[in-house]
Protein backbone atom coordinates (compact mmCIF):
# COMPACT_ATOMS: atom_id res chain seq x y z
CA UNK A 1 0.00 0.00 0.00
CA UNK A 2 1.20 3.40 -0.76
CA UNK A 3 2.80 5.78 1.87
CA UNK A 4 0.23 8.00 2.49
CA UNK A 5 -2.02 5.51 4.08
CA UNK A 6 -0.03 6.52 7.14
CA UNK A 7 -0.81 9.84 6.77
CA UNK A 8 -3.51 9.79 10.06
CA UNK A 9 -0.73 9.60 12.08
CA UNK A 10 -2.14 6.27 13.49
CA UNK A 11 -0.19 3.55 13.03
CA UNK A 12 -2.85 0.53 13.03
CA UNK A 13 -3.39 -2.19 10.00
CA UNK A 14 -6.25 -0.84 7.54
CA UNK A 15 -9.41 -2.33 7.79
CA UNK A 16 -10.34 -4.85 5.19
CA UNK A 17 -13.88 -6.27 5.15
CA UNK A 18 -15.24 -9.85 3.40
CA UNK A 19 -18.47 -9.82 2.37
CA UNK A 20 -19.96 -13.11 0.86
CA UNK A 21 -21.80 -14.24 -2.38
CA UNK A 22 -21.95 -12.09 -5.11
CA UNK A 23 -25.65 -10.43 -4.38
CA UNK A 24 -25.96 -11.28 -0.75
CA UNK A 25 -25.53 -8.59 2.19
CA UNK A 26 -23.89 -11.58 4.74
CA UNK A 27 -20.60 -10.29 6.19
CA UNK A 28 -17.94 -13.21 6.49
CA UNK A 29 -15.33 -11.48 8.27
CA UNK A 30 -12.58 -8.83 8.75
CA UNK A 31 -9.03 -8.40 8.06
CA UNK A 32 -6.43 -5.93 9.89
CA UNK A 33 -7.24 -3.78 12.28
CA UNK A 34 -10.67 -3.39 13.49
CA UNK A 35 -12.51 0.02 12.26
CA UNK A 36 -13.67 2.48 15.12
CA UNK A 37 -11.36 0.86 18.11
CA UNK A 38 -9.23 3.08 18.40
CA UNK A 39 -10.36 5.81 21.31
CA UNK A 40 -9.21 8.21 24.04
CA UNK A 41 -11.40 9.02 26.16
CA UNK A 42 -10.66 11.28 29.25
CA UNK A 43 -14.34 13.11 31.13
CA UNK A 44 -14.66 15.29 34.02
CA UNK A 45 -17.69 16.04 35.93
CA UNK A 46 -17.86 18.90 38.67
CA UNK A 47 -20.76 18.88 41.15
CA UNK A 48 -21.68 21.92 43.27
CA UNK A 49 -24.69 21.40 45.04
CA UNK A 50 -26.51 22.70 48.29
CA UNK A 51 -29.78 22.52 49.87
CA UNK A 52 -31.96 23.75 52.83
CA UNK A 53 -34.69 21.85 54.80
CA UNK A 54 -36.93 23.96 57.00
CA UNK A 55 -39.92 22.77 59.06
CA UNK A 56 -41.96 25.14 60.09
CA UNK A 57 -45.76 24.48 61.58
CA UNK A 58 -47.00 22.16 59.20
CA UNK A 59 -45.09 22.45 56.45
CA UNK A 60 -41.53 21.19 55.29
CA UNK A 61 -39.97 23.46 52.80
CA UNK A 62 -36.60 22.64 50.84
CA UNK A 63 -34.64 24.82 48.65
CA UNK A 64 -31.48 23.87 46.83
CA UNK A 65 -29.52 24.25 43.87
CA UNK A 66 -26.90 22.47 42.14
CA UNK A 67 -24.44 23.43 39.54
CA UNK A 68 -22.60 20.28 36.92
CA UNK A 69 -19.77 21.27 34.61
CA UNK A 70 -19.13 18.32 32.36
CA UNK A 71 -15.93 18.60 30.20
CA UNK A 72 -14.97 15.41 27.85
CA UNK A 73 -11.99 15.12 25.94
CA UNK A 74 -11.98 12.73 22.66
CA UNK A 75 -10.81 11.00 19.86
CA UNK A 76 -12.17 8.13 18.17
CA UNK A 77 -11.21 6.98 14.73
CA UNK A 78 -13.41 5.42 12.69
CA UNK A 79 -10.91 4.36 9.81
CA UNK A 80 -8.07 5.98 10.40
CA UNK A 81 -5.53 3.76 7.68
CA UNK A 82 -8.33 3.18 5.47
CA UNK A 83 -11.70 0.64 5.53
CA UNK A 84 -12.13 -1.44 2.25
CA UNK A 85 -14.84 -3.85 1.42
CA UNK A 86 -14.75 -6.25 -1.05
CA UNK A 87 -17.33 -8.59 -2.19
CA UNK A 88 -17.42 -11.62 -4.87
CA UNK A 89 -18.45 -8.78 -7.61
CA UNK A 90 -15.15 -8.42 -8.44
CA UNK A 91 -14.14 -11.95 -9.66
CA UNK A 92 -17.64 -12.80 -10.74
CA UNK A 93 -17.96 -13.65 -14.76
CA UNK A 94 -20.29 -12.42 -16.95
CA UNK A 95 -23.27 -10.02 -16.26
CA UNK A 96 -25.25 -12.66 -13.71
CA UNK A 97 -22.25 -12.04 -11.51
CA UNK A 98 -21.84 -16.09 -11.30
CA UNK A 99 -19.34 -16.91 -9.17
CA UNK A 100 -16.68 -15.24 -7.14
CA UNK A 101 -15.31 -14.69 -4.07
CA UNK A 102 -14.70 -11.92 -1.52
CA UNK A 103 -11.35 -13.52 -0.79
CA UNK A 104 -10.69 -13.94 -4.55
CA UNK A 105 -11.68 -10.17 -4.75
CA UNK A 106 -8.75 -8.89 -2.25
CA UNK A 107 -6.22 -11.06 -3.63
CA UNK A 108 -6.59 -9.01 -7.34
CA UNK A 109 -6.42 -5.63 -5.23
CA UNK A 110 -9.54 -4.21 -6.85
CA UNK A 111 -11.99 -2.65 -3.87
CA UNK A 112 -15.17 -3.33 -5.78
CA UNK A 113 -17.50 -2.53 -2.66
CA UNK A 114 -16.76 0.98 -1.06
CA UNK A 115 -13.95 2.27 0.86
CA UNK A 116 -13.49 5.17 3.20
CA UNK A 117 -10.44 7.15 4.91
CA UNK A 118 -10.39 9.40 7.89
CA UNK A 119 -7.96 11.92 9.85
CA UNK A 120 -10.14 12.08 13.10
CA UNK A 121 -9.76 15.68 15.37
CA UNK A 122 -8.84 15.44 19.12
CA UNK A 123 -11.42 17.19 20.54
CA UNK A 124 -12.28 18.99 23.85
CA UNK A 125 -16.26 19.90 24.67
CA UNK A 126 -17.41 21.41 27.69
CA UNK A 127 -21.03 22.50 29.20
CA UNK A 128 -23.10 23.33 32.43
CA UNK A 129 -26.18 21.97 34.04
CA UNK A 130 -27.81 24.52 36.44
CA UNK A 131 -30.93 23.88 37.97
CA UNK A 132 -32.84 25.01 41.50
CA UNK A 133 -35.96 23.96 42.92
CA UNK A 134 -38.55 24.68 45.73
CA UNK A 135 -40.65 21.98 47.61
CA UNK A 136 -43.18 22.15 50.33
CA UNK A 137 -44.93 19.07 52.01
CA UNK A 138 -47.95 20.41 53.78
CA UNK A 139 -49.38 17.73 56.32
CA UNK A 140 -52.67 19.41 56.18
CA UNK A 141 -54.09 17.25 59.15
CA UNK A 142 -52.97 13.51 60.78
CA UNK A 143 -54.99 11.48 57.69
CA UNK A 144 -53.97 14.40 54.25
CA UNK A 145 -50.45 15.85 53.26
CA UNK A 146 -49.72 17.49 49.93
CA UNK A 147 -46.86 17.99 48.70
CA UNK A 148 -46.36 20.83 46.07
CA UNK A 149 -43.13 21.87 44.12
CA UNK A 150 -41.40 23.32 41.08
CA UNK A 151 -37.67 22.64 39.33
CA UNK A 152 -36.27 24.61 36.89
CA UNK A 153 -33.04 23.29 34.84
CA UNK A 154 -31.21 24.81 32.10
CA UNK A 155 -28.55 22.95 29.80
CA UNK A 156 -26.12 25.31 28.48
CA UNK A 157 -25.14 23.83 24.91
CA UNK A 158 -21.68 22.45 24.25
CA UNK A 159 -18.24 24.35 23.42
CA UNK A 160 -15.47 22.99 21.86
CA UNK A 161 -11.90 24.75 23.28
CA UNK A 162 -10.53 25.34 19.89
CA UNK A 163 -13.95 25.94 17.62
CA UNK A 164 -14.10 22.69 16.00
CA UNK A 165 -17.46 22.59 15.45
CA UNK A 166 -19.98 22.97 12.81
CA UNK A 167 -23.79 23.02 11.87
CA UNK A 168 -26.59 23.55 9.65
CA UNK A 169 -28.37 26.74 8.70
CA UNK A 170 -31.12 26.55 6.97
CA UNK A 171 -31.70 30.59 6.53
CA UNK A 172 -28.23 31.13 5.63
CA UNK A 173 -27.36 32.76 2.40
CA UNK A 174 -25.84 29.94 -0.51
CA UNK A 175 -22.63 30.80 -1.71
CA UNK A 176 -24.01 29.81 -5.37
CA UNK A 177 -26.25 31.17 -7.87
CA UNK A 178 -28.21 28.87 -10.31
CA UNK A 179 -30.75 30.55 -12.29
CA UNK A 180 -34.51 29.39 -11.64
CA UNK A 181 -34.02 27.95 -7.65
CA UNK A 182 -33.94 29.76 -4.74
CA UNK A 183 -31.45 27.85 -2.68
CA UNK A 184 -30.88 28.87 0.92
CA UNK A 185 -29.29 26.74 3.66
CA UNK A 186 -25.13 26.52 4.75
CA UNK A 187 -23.36 25.28 6.63
CA UNK A 188 -21.69 27.56 9.85
CA UNK A 189 -19.09 27.35 11.76
CA UNK A 190 -18.57 27.72 15.61
CA UNK A 191 -16.73 31.36 16.79
CA UNK A 192 -16.05 32.47 12.61
CA UNK A 193 -17.45 35.82 11.77
CA UNK A 194 -19.01 36.65 14.69
CA UNK A 195 -20.96 33.17 14.91
CA UNK A 196 -21.45 31.72 18.87
CA UNK A 197 -19.03 29.07 20.18
CA UNK A 198 -22.28 26.48 20.54
CA UNK A 199 -23.57 24.60 17.90
CA UNK A 200 -27.41 24.77 19.52
CA UNK A 201 -28.91 27.56 20.91
CA UNK A 202 -30.02 27.25 24.73
CA UNK A 203 -32.72 26.37 25.94
CA UNK A 204 -34.84 28.28 28.07
CA UNK A 205 -38.24 25.57 28.36
CA UNK A 206 -37.17 23.17 31.37
CA UNK A 207 -39.75 23.91 33.89
CA UNK A 208 -40.98 21.00 35.74
CA UNK A 209 -43.88 21.20 38.07
CA UNK A 210 -45.02 18.87 40.75
CA UNK A 211 -47.74 17.69 42.78
CA UNK A 212 -48.56 15.12 44.72
CA UNK A 213 -50.85 13.85 47.91
CA UNK A 214 -51.55 11.67 50.53
CA UNK A 215 -55.17 10.76 52.10
CA UNK A 216 -55.63 8.34 54.51
CA UNK A 217 -59.60 8.29 54.19
CA UNK A 218 -60.60 4.85 55.96
CA UNK A 219 -58.72 3.10 58.48
CA UNK A 220 -55.56 1.03 57.33
CA UNK A 221 -56.58 2.60 53.77
CA UNK A 222 -54.70 5.25 51.93
CA UNK A 223 -55.25 6.92 48.65
CA UNK A 224 -52.18 8.44 46.81
CA UNK A 225 -51.72 10.37 43.67
CA UNK A 226 -48.83 12.65 42.04
CA UNK A 227 -48.15 14.53 38.81
CA UNK A 228 -45.02 15.74 37.44
CA UNK A 229 -42.67 17.43 34.88
CA UNK A 230 -39.47 15.75 34.26
CA UNK A 231 -36.58 16.63 31.87
CA UNK A 232 -33.79 14.16 30.52
CA UNK A 233 -30.36 15.29 29.38
CA UNK A 234 -30.53 16.20 26.27
CA UNK A 235 -28.19 15.87 23.25
CA UNK A 236 -26.69 19.46 23.75
CA UNK A 237 -23.99 18.41 26.21
CA UNK A 238 -20.26 17.13 25.63
CA UNK A 239 -19.63 15.14 23.01
CA UNK A 240 -16.86 13.75 20.73
CA UNK A 241 -15.56 13.48 16.98
CA UNK A 242 -17.90 9.90 16.74
CA UNK A 243 -21.28 12.56 16.58
CA UNK A 244 -21.78 12.52 12.90
CA UNK A 245 -21.50 16.09 10.99
CA UNK A 246 -20.82 17.93 14.01
CA UNK A 247 -16.86 18.63 12.67
CA UNK A 248 -17.40 19.38 9.53
CA UNK A 249 -13.93 20.52 8.01
CA UNK A 250 -12.19 19.74 11.42
CA UNK A 251 -13.09 15.68 10.67
CA UNK A 252 -12.15 15.12 7.00
CA UNK A 253 -13.42 11.41 5.24
CA UNK A 254 -12.27 10.64 1.84
CA UNK A 255 -14.65 8.61 0.02
CA UNK A 256 -13.55 5.84 -2.12
CA UNK A 257 -14.24 5.72 -6.24
CA UNK A 258 -14.45 2.26 -7.36
CA UNK A 259 -14.72 2.86 -11.06
CA UNK A 260 -13.21 5.35 -13.40
CA UNK A 261 -16.18 8.34 -13.82
CA UNK A 262 -15.69 8.60 -17.54
CA UNK A 263 -15.88 4.67 -18.03
CA UNK A 264 -17.67 3.31 -15.22
CA UNK A 265 -17.48 0.00 -16.47
CA UNK A 266 -13.43 0.29 -15.79
CA UNK A 267 -12.02 -0.79 -11.81
CA UNK A 268 -9.93 2.26 -10.15
CA UNK A 269 -9.39 1.80 -7.08
CA UNK A 270 -6.66 -0.87 -6.45
CA UNK A 271 -4.70 -1.01 -2.64
CA UNK A 272 -1.52 -0.52 -4.62
CA UNK A 273 -3.12 3.27 -5.14
CA UNK A 274 -6.71 3.53 -3.13
CA UNK A 275 -7.50 7.28 -3.24
CA UNK A 276 -6.09 7.94 -6.46
CA UNK A 277 -7.81 11.76 -5.64
CA UNK A 278 -5.85 12.40 -2.81
CA UNK A 279 -6.71 12.20 0.87
CA UNK A 280 -8.58 15.00 2.49
CA UNK A 281 -6.97 16.84 4.91
CA UNK A 282 -8.80 18.93 7.29
CA UNK A 283 -9.97 22.63 6.20
CA UNK A 284 -11.43 24.17 8.96
CA UNK A 285 -13.77 26.85 8.11
CA UNK A 286 -11.51 27.97 5.27
CA UNK A 287 -14.13 27.13 2.73
CA UNK A 288 -16.68 28.59 4.37
CA UNK A 289 -20.54 28.34 3.20
CA UNK A 290 -19.14 26.34 0.49
CA UNK A 291 -18.27 23.50 2.79
CA UNK A 292 -19.66 20.25 1.56
CA UNK A 293 -21.55 21.57 -1.24
CA UNK A 294 -22.77 19.06 -3.48
CA UNK A 295 -21.96 16.23 -1.03
CA UNK A 296 -24.10 15.18 1.92
CA UNK A 297 -24.39 16.22 5.12
CA UNK A 298 -25.06 13.58 7.47
CA UNK A 299 -25.80 13.59 11.39
CA UNK A 300 -25.51 17.09 11.28
CA UNK A 301 -26.47 19.97 14.03
CA UNK A 302 -29.39 22.65 13.67
CA UNK A 303 -29.30 25.37 16.17
CA UNK A 304 -33.05 25.26 16.80
CA UNK A 305 -33.27 21.55 17.82
CA UNK A 306 -32.27 21.67 20.81
CA UNK A 307 -35.18 20.96 23.50
CA UNK A 308 -34.37 18.91 26.16
CA UNK A 309 -36.67 15.68 26.17
CA UNK A 310 -39.93 15.54 28.39
CA UNK A 311 -41.76 13.41 30.49
CA UNK A 312 -44.85 13.42 31.64
CA UNK A 313 -45.69 11.42 34.98
CA UNK A 314 -49.09 10.56 37.10
CA UNK A 315 -50.17 8.13 39.46
CA UNK A 316 -52.74 7.22 41.15
CA UNK A 317 -53.02 4.61 43.79
CA UNK A 318 -54.49 2.76 46.68
CA UNK A 319 -53.20 1.09 49.54
CA UNK A 320 -54.56 -1.26 51.74
CA UNK A 321 -52.96 -2.80 54.80
CA UNK A 322 -54.13 -6.54 55.41
CA UNK A 323 -54.04 -8.78 58.61
CA UNK A 324 -50.59 -10.69 59.16
CA UNK A 325 -48.15 -8.19 57.83
CA UNK A 326 -49.48 -7.95 54.51
CA UNK A 327 -50.80 -5.07 52.31
CA UNK A 328 -51.91 -4.62 48.84
CA UNK A 329 -51.41 -1.67 46.59
CA UNK A 330 -53.63 -1.25 43.29
CA UNK A 331 -52.23 1.87 40.93
CA UNK A 332 -53.28 3.30 37.77
CA UNK A 333 -49.63 4.41 36.48
CA UNK A 334 -49.31 6.91 32.67
CA UNK A 335 -46.17 8.59 31.21
CA UNK A 336 -45.75 10.89 28.27
CA UNK A 337 -42.57 11.33 26.25
CA UNK A 338 -42.41 14.78 24.25
CA UNK A 339 -39.54 15.62 22.59
CA UNK A 340 -37.60 12.59 22.50
CA UNK A 341 -34.58 11.54 20.44
CA UNK A 342 -35.83 9.87 17.30
CA UNK A 343 -34.26 6.89 16.70
CA UNK A 344 -32.92 5.09 13.19
CA UNK A 345 -35.35 7.28 11.48
CA UNK A 346 -37.25 10.44 10.63
CA UNK A 347 -34.36 12.68 11.12
CA UNK A 348 -34.39 13.77 7.03
CA UNK A 349 -34.69 17.80 6.36
CA UNK A 350 -34.32 17.51 2.28
CA UNK A 351 -37.52 15.51 1.56
CA UNK A 352 -39.84 15.86 -0.78
CA UNK A 353 -42.27 18.77 0.13
CA UNK A 354 -46.11 16.75 0.79
CA UNK A 355 -47.47 18.71 -2.29
CA UNK A 356 -44.67 17.84 -4.53
CA UNK A 357 -44.45 14.21 -2.69
CA UNK A 358 -48.62 13.30 -3.54
CA UNK A 359 -47.49 14.51 -7.32
CA UNK A 360 -44.54 12.18 -7.49
CA UNK A 361 -46.41 9.06 -5.73
CA UNK A 362 -49.18 9.99 -8.83
CA UNK A 363 -46.18 10.11 -11.98
CA UNK A 364 -42.94 8.95 -10.44
CA UNK A 365 -42.01 8.74 -13.90
CA UNK A 366 -41.85 12.32 -14.32
CA UNK A 367 -39.84 13.29 -11.50
CA UNK A 368 -37.39 10.05 -11.81
CA UNK A 369 -36.70 11.72 -15.55
CA UNK A 370 -33.07 13.02 -16.03
CA UNK A 371 -32.90 16.65 -17.14
CA UNK A 372 -30.28 19.23 -17.66
CA UNK A 373 -28.24 20.04 -14.34
CA UNK A 374 -28.54 22.88 -13.41
CA UNK A 375 -25.46 22.85 -11.09
CA UNK A 376 -23.13 21.27 -14.09
CA UNK A 377 -20.52 23.26 -14.16
CA UNK A 378 -21.36 25.29 -10.91
CA UNK A 379 -20.77 22.35 -8.39
CA UNK A 380 -17.43 20.14 -8.64
CA UNK A 381 -16.59 16.88 -7.72
CA UNK A 382 -20.11 15.90 -6.38
CA UNK A 383 -20.71 12.13 -7.29
CA UNK A 384 -24.40 13.56 -7.80
CA UNK A 385 -24.49 17.26 -8.81
CA UNK A 386 -21.19 17.64 -11.32
CA UNK A 387 -23.03 15.52 -14.21
CA UNK A 388 -24.27 17.03 -17.36
CA UNK A 389 -28.00 15.47 -16.29
CA UNK A 390 -29.96 14.86 -13.27
CA UNK A 391 -33.17 13.35 -11.54
CA UNK A 392 -36.23 15.99 -12.02
CA UNK A 393 -37.07 15.18 -8.20
CA UNK A 394 -33.26 16.78 -7.09
CA UNK A 395 -35.00 20.17 -7.83
CA UNK A 396 -37.80 19.95 -5.40
CA UNK A 397 -35.92 19.02 -2.10
CA UNK A 398 -35.21 21.92 0.20
CA UNK A 399 -31.98 22.14 -0.54
CA UNK A 400 -30.87 20.69 -3.78
CA UNK A 401 -27.48 22.38 -3.44
CA UNK A 402 -26.87 18.99 -0.92
CA UNK A 403 -26.78 15.06 -2.16
CA UNK A 404 -26.77 11.64 -1.16
CA UNK A 405 -28.23 9.63 -3.89
CA UNK A 406 -31.48 8.28 -3.42
CA UNK A 407 -31.77 9.28 -0.08
CA UNK A 408 -31.66 12.84 1.17
CA UNK A 409 -29.22 14.96 1.54
CA UNK A 410 -29.24 16.28 4.63
CA UNK A 411 -29.87 14.73 8.01
CA UNK A 412 -29.35 15.56 11.87
CA UNK A 413 -28.63 12.88 14.86
CA UNK A 414 -30.15 14.93 16.85
CA UNK A 415 -34.15 15.12 16.43
CA UNK A 416 -36.59 16.04 19.32
CA UNK A 417 -39.26 14.44 17.00
CA UNK A 418 -40.02 11.62 18.85
CA UNK A 419 -43.14 11.02 21.18
CA UNK A 420 -44.52 8.16 23.49
CA UNK A 421 -47.02 6.66 25.70
CA UNK A 422 -47.52 4.62 28.67
CA UNK A 423 -50.56 3.52 30.45
CA UNK A 424 -50.15 0.38 33.14
CA UNK A 425 -52.09 -1.69 35.71
CA UNK A 426 -50.48 -2.32 38.88
CA UNK A 427 -51.13 -4.48 41.54
CA UNK A 428 -48.55 -5.42 44.64
CA UNK A 429 -49.23 -7.90 47.14
CA UNK A 430 -46.78 -7.91 50.01
CA UNK A 431 -46.39 -9.84 53.40
CA UNK A 432 -43.42 -8.00 55.36
CA UNK A 433 -40.95 -10.69 57.20
CA UNK A 434 -42.94 -12.52 59.73
CA UNK A 435 -43.24 -16.11 60.95
CA UNK A 436 -40.68 -16.86 58.82
CA UNK A 437 -42.09 -15.87 55.72
CA UNK A 438 -41.66 -13.15 53.41
CA UNK A 439 -43.06 -12.85 49.61
CA UNK A 440 -43.94 -10.17 47.04
CA UNK A 441 -46.25 -10.51 44.29
CA UNK A 442 -46.68 -8.23 41.40
CA UNK A 443 -48.70 -7.50 38.11
CA UNK A 444 -48.61 -5.30 35.65
CA UNK A 445 -50.99 -5.29 32.54
CA UNK A 446 -49.17 -2.54 30.19
CA UNK A 447 -49.11 -0.70 26.82
CA UNK A 448 -46.46 1.32 25.34
CA UNK A 449 -46.96 3.39 22.40
CA UNK A 450 -44.15 5.75 20.21
CA UNK A 451 -43.30 6.88 17.13
CA UNK A 452 -39.44 5.61 17.10
CA UNK A 453 -38.32 2.88 18.78
CA UNK A 454 -39.42 0.11 16.03
CA UNK A 455 -36.43 1.65 13.79
CA UNK A 456 -33.89 0.62 16.14
CA UNK A 457 -34.81 -2.54 16.49
CA UNK A 458 -34.17 -5.82 14.90
CA UNK A 459 -37.94 -4.77 13.29
CA UNK A 460 -36.19 -1.72 11.36
CA UNK A 461 -36.89 -3.47 8.05
CA UNK A 462 -40.60 -2.59 8.32
CA UNK A 463 -39.49 1.45 8.28
CA UNK A 464 -36.76 1.15 5.68
CA UNK A 465 -33.92 0.40 9.09
CA UNK A 466 -30.50 2.82 7.93
CA UNK A 467 -30.97 1.89 4.70
CA UNK A 468 -30.42 5.10 2.34
CA UNK A 469 -33.61 4.59 -0.31
CA UNK A 470 -36.32 4.69 0.23
CA UNK A 471 -35.67 7.18 3.51
CA UNK A 472 -35.89 5.99 6.55
CA UNK A 473 -39.64 7.03 7.81
CA UNK A 474 -42.62 6.03 5.70
CA UNK A 475 -43.46 9.64 5.51
CA UNK A 476 -41.03 12.46 6.58
CA UNK A 477 -43.83 14.70 6.19
CA UNK A 478 -46.20 13.22 8.44
CA UNK A 479 -43.78 10.89 11.22
CA UNK A 480 -47.37 9.55 12.94
CA UNK A 481 -47.79 7.00 10.29
CA UNK A 482 -44.84 5.57 11.87
CA UNK A 483 -46.52 5.49 15.25
CA UNK A 484 -47.19 1.97 16.63
CA UNK A 485 -46.40 -0.34 19.60
CA UNK A 486 -42.94 0.24 21.33
CA UNK A 487 -40.35 -2.30 20.36
CA UNK A 488 -39.60 -2.65 23.97
CA UNK A 489 -43.35 -3.03 25.27
CA UNK A 490 -44.66 -6.13 27.11
CA UNK A 491 -48.39 -6.28 27.95
CA UNK A 492 -48.17 -8.17 30.78
CA UNK A 493 -46.02 -9.24 33.92
CA UNK A 494 -46.29 -10.86 37.00
CA UNK A 495 -43.55 -12.02 39.63
CA UNK A 496 -43.64 -13.94 42.60
CA UNK A 497 -40.35 -13.81 45.30
CA UNK A 498 -40.16 -15.53 48.43
CA UNK A 499 -38.22 -16.06 51.31
CA UNK A 500 -39.56 -18.89 53.89
CA UNK A 501 -37.23 -19.79 56.91
CA UNK A 502 -38.14 -23.25 57.66
CA UNK A 503 -38.85 -24.06 61.15
CA UNK A 504 -36.61 -26.14 62.73
CA UNK A 505 -33.56 -25.09 65.02
CA UNK A 506 -32.93 -23.32 67.83
CA UNK A 507 -35.71 -20.64 68.84
CA UNK A 508 -38.12 -22.23 66.44
CA UNK A 509 -41.18 -24.06 66.17
CA UNK A 510 -39.47 -27.37 65.95
CA UNK A 511 -36.45 -28.50 67.71
CA UNK A 512 -35.96 -25.61 70.05
CA UNK A 513 -34.31 -27.51 73.06
CA UNK A 514 -31.51 -29.49 70.47
CA UNK A 515 -28.13 -28.86 71.17
CA UNK A 516 -25.89 -26.96 69.40
CA UNK A 517 -24.05 -29.44 67.10
CA UNK A 518 -27.94 -30.63 65.96
CA UNK A 519 -28.70 -27.40 65.78
CA UNK A 520 -26.12 -26.00 63.42
CA UNK A 521 -26.97 -29.03 61.52
CA UNK A 522 -30.81 -28.53 61.28
CA UNK A 523 -31.32 -24.58 62.26
CA UNK A 524 -30.33 -21.94 59.79
CA UNK A 525 -32.73 -23.07 56.17
CA UNK A 526 -34.27 -20.89 54.26
CA UNK A 527 -36.00 -21.47 50.94
CA UNK A 528 -35.87 -18.77 48.55
CA UNK A 529 -37.87 -18.80 45.03
CA UNK A 530 -38.42 -15.90 42.00
CA UNK A 531 -40.88 -16.94 39.32
CA UNK A 532 -41.47 -14.42 36.85
CA UNK A 533 -44.32 -14.91 33.24
CA UNK A 534 -44.33 -12.06 30.71
CA UNK A 535 -45.92 -12.12 27.76
CA UNK A 536 -43.48 -11.66 24.66
CA UNK A 537 -42.28 -8.65 22.60
CA UNK A 538 -44.12 -7.76 19.94
CA UNK A 539 -43.04 -9.89 16.73
CA UNK A 540 -41.91 -8.20 13.51
CA UNK A 541 -45.40 -8.90 12.26
CA UNK A 542 -47.83 -7.43 14.88
CA UNK A 543 -45.53 -4.85 15.04
CA UNK A 544 -46.65 -4.37 10.92
CA UNK A 545 -50.30 -4.34 11.41
CA UNK A 546 -50.22 -1.82 14.12
CA UNK A 547 -48.29 0.31 12.50
CA UNK A 548 -50.34 -0.56 9.55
Amino acid sequence: MPPYIDRSGLMTPPSIWLFSAYGCNGFNGCIGGQAWSVLAFASETAHLVSAVDHITGKHEIKVGGELRRHRLNFMQAGMPNGLFAFTAGATASGTAGAGGDALASLLTGYVDNWSRYEIPPFTATQNYQIGGFVQDNWRVDPKLTLNAGFRYDVETPRTERYNQMTWFDPAAATPIAVPGLNLHGAVEFAGVNGNPRTEFDTYWGEIGPRFGFAYNFADRTTLRGGYGIYYDPSDVGVAGNAVSGGFLGNDPVTPGVNNVPSAPWLPLEFLRNPFPYGIQAAMGSSQGASTMLGQALAGIPVRSLNQAPQEQAWSLDIQRQLPWSMVIDAAYVGRKGTHLYAMGYANQFDALPPNVAEAFRANPSYYLEQIANPFFGVIQGSPDLSGPTIPRRKLYVPYPQYSAGHASGISSSFVPWANSIYHAAQLRVEKRFSEGLQFLFSYAFQKSLDDSSLASSGYSFLVGGLATSPPNARDPNNLKLDRSLSAFSIPQIAQLSFVYELPFGDHRRFGGSVSGLVDAVIGGWQVNGIYRWTTGFRSSLLCAEAAA
